[in-house]
């Protein structure tokens, strides 16, 4: 490999840098601490104890809380996940987003 090869090294496309990853967004109205906190809790209880995924944090702000979960099948992790959320009072009427691939994919919403 000559220099300017080291150089000129294509540079991956964003899809590959992503590995074409898979995210569950769950958007729930309000700013309640203490709610989220139990329902975060066994979600990631849920989540360790299993390949499918891991949650990677919440953020909290504008009347709105926001659960992000990350793995490689986006489909599989909700669907894994999804018993929970029907039968947890706090994710009543939240919205799960469920998207294979960086942000500017097709996305699937779901009512909860």
């Amino acid at each position: 490999m000559g220099i300017f090869d080291k150089l000129l090294k294509p540079i991956a496309p964003p899809s590959s840098v992503n590995g074409d990853k898979g995210c569950v967004l769950i958007y729930i109205r309000g700013e309640e601490w203490a709610p989220m906190e139990a329902a975060q809790d066994k979600l990631m209880a849920l989540l360790d104890d299993s390949d499918i995924g891991m949650f990677d944090g919440n953020e909290i702000g504008g009347d709105e809380t926001t659960l992000f979960m990350y793995g490689p099948n986006a489909e599989a992790l909700f669907n894994f996940i999804e018993p929970t959320l029907k039968t947890d009072d706090y994710f009543r009427g939240a919205k799960a987003i469920i998207r294979q691939g960086p942000p500017s994919p097709p996305y699937r919403e779901v009512l909860l």
